[in-house]
């Protein structure tokens, strides 16, 4: 399996890339291809702190919103892991 990590830069200055952002990262999918999602669960000292975190259901909710289907979602003891088709 082949990984190929990218940052969707939006997501880094604290706003959403949205499901339109998501939708166009779709095209550069190979077919059967995967989204894999990992963020703080807001269960941590850290998350506190900085509050810079998004519950797992909006990942869900935006993702699916996008047309892709949870695929996945490995349990993390503080972080959220989500995996998409």
């Amino acid at each position: 399996m082949q990984s190929h990590p990218c940052r969707l830069q939006s997501a880094a200055r604290g706003r959403s890339p949205g499901r339109h952002g998501f939708r166009n990262a779709r095209r550069y999918l190979r077919p059967g291809g995967r989204v894999a999602i990992i963020d703080l669960a807001g269960k941590g000292w850290f998350d506190g702190i900085f509050g810079h975190w998004t519950p797992a259901a909006t990942i869900r909710e935006e993702m699916e919103a996008a047309g892709y289907r949870l695929d996945a979602e490995p349990p993390l003891p503080r972080q959220s892991f989500l995996i998409f088709r």
